[in-house]
């Protein structure tokens, strides 16, 4: 009887003073968490046989796993431009200035794009709504020099491979500043990217160069998981805290003759995870197959705080999806988009199909993706698939001509004779 009337007593006094009983801040925290080059497909919860991410994979029962989700572009600078502005890269115009293109070992200055300040990012949009807003790249294209730093309060660029540890260590120092009011945080990690480091306890030798290359590649995986979940509990993200997982493009491992990424658009290199952990209350272990984008990150953040939807945007809300309603991102097209010096890579999904037309399509990949999840049967010459062929491609024009588009920002930076020799071991330089 005691416990009963103290229990009504409870109830009465948080229904009369909600505060006092329940001290949440107004709006969750957000963190965005980007692990460079990770293919979903050397995830558990996306059917990997090795468990490379226990506690990625233990959170993923609570989140919403998008099945299907996609880069915009194949490589760091146009698909982290795309994530943030909710724009394609022939849109928002971050696509130049390819390291590729740099000549010998002499430091050179170059012209490349960068986001224009008319563009508006995902920090902005969320520090205009009272978020304090902080950012942390290991990758050398993610930088303030190319505009990556707008909106942030603190924005810190590490070289290449640092390592997670080095995050780990700053935020830290920043911890009091973020406890101060609701926070959106970035982490770009490149503890995964090429050249990958044979990481123990987790790497075992391959039986071949390619087993081996894996076997590297998939040791980094729990090392960056382990990280994730230190700050995941230092932190306390599993309270008030929107935490998102996901890639800035995949990494392919010679299924198309190229190992590493930038080459192409096939799945490999643009197929990526993407998980959503909810707030308490609004968690569910739900997997979304329909095909989304990284676009679609910053219009969903936005109708979830109850902010106006930007009609600009090119990304969806999955929202509704991350409500058990996936059925309206059914039959809806997705683009990706890349260009390395005079070649165009562009590519269109929409459902099963996905279609690749290479440099001023000389070429078309059409796959069934139902059917041929490794795209390995071309159906682009099949004579019973030319109307669908030339349908998706005329639907792709129609959207890159009739998009809006933003005038390119070009600012000038010099590649070091160090920072020449990292771009090449990295891969960027051949």
């Amino acid at each position: 009887m005691k416990k009963r009337r103290l229990l009504l007593i409870a109830l009465v006094l948080s229904a009369l003073f909600p505060s006092a009983c329940q001290k949440r801040p107004e709006r969750p925290n957000i963190v965005l968490i980007v692990v460079d080059a990770l293919r979903a497909d050397h995830l558990p919860f996306y059917g990997y046989p090795k468990d490379t991410a226990p506690f990625l994979n233990k959170l993923s029962r609570y989140s919403s796993v998008f099945i299907n989700a996609y880069a915009a572009s194949n490589w760091t600078d146009p698909a982290t431009g795309s994530m943030f502005t909710s724009l394609y890269p022939f849109q928002h115009s971050g696509v130049s200035g390819d390291p590729t293109s740099v000549e010998g070992d002499k430091a050179e200055k170059r012209f490349v794009s960068a986001i224009a300040d008319s563009v508006t990012t995902m920090a902005e949009v969320l520090k205009s709504a009272g978020y304090r807003t902080f950012g942390i790249s290991t990758n050398f294209f993610v930088s303030p020099q190319r505009g990556y730093d707008q909106g942030f309060d603190y924005f810190l660029n590490f070289p290449m491979k640092t390592g997670a540890e080095v995050i780990d260590a700053k935020l830290a120092e920043w911890e009091g500043e973020m406890r101060q009011g609701p926070y959106y945080l970035y982490l770009h990690y490149t503890d995964i990217h090429i050249p990958y480091t044979r990481r123990a306890p987790w790497y075992k030798p391959g039986k071949n160069i390619v087993d081996d290359f894996i076997s590297a590649y998939d040791s980094n995986i729990p090392y960056a998981d382990a990280k994730i979940r230190t700050l995941y509990r230092r932190l306390d993200w599993g309270r008030d805290t929107i935490l998102i997982v996901t890639a800035d493009h995949g990494e392919e491992f010679w299924e198309k003759g190229y190992r590493g990424h930038g080459h192409n658009l096939f799945n490999g290199s643009l197929r990526v995870p993407l998980l959503v952990y909810l707030p308490q209350g609004n968690r569910s272990g739900r997997r979304i197959e329909p095909n989304v984008s990284t676009i679609d990150i910053l219009p969903t953040l936005s109708e979830y705080l109850g902010l106006k939807i930007d009609p600009q945007l090119e990304g969806r809300s999955l929202l509704p999806a991350l409500r058990g309603k996936p059925e309206y991102l059914m039959g809806r097209p997705i683009y990706a988009y890349v260009e390395r010096g005079r070649f165009r890579f562009r590519c269109i999904l929409r459902d099963n199909w996905k279609l690749i037309m290479t440099p001023e399509g000389r070429r078309y990949f059409l796959f069934d993706l139902k059917t041929d999840p490794g795209e390995k049967n071309n159906l682009a010459n099949e004579v019973q698939e030319t109307g669908r062929k030339l349908e998706m491609a005329r639907q792709y024009w129609d959207f890159q001509k009739n998009s809006r588009k933003y005038e390119q920002e070009l600012v000038q930076m010099e590649y070091s004779r160090k920072q020449i020799e990292e771009l090449k071991a990295l891969g960027y330089i051949n």
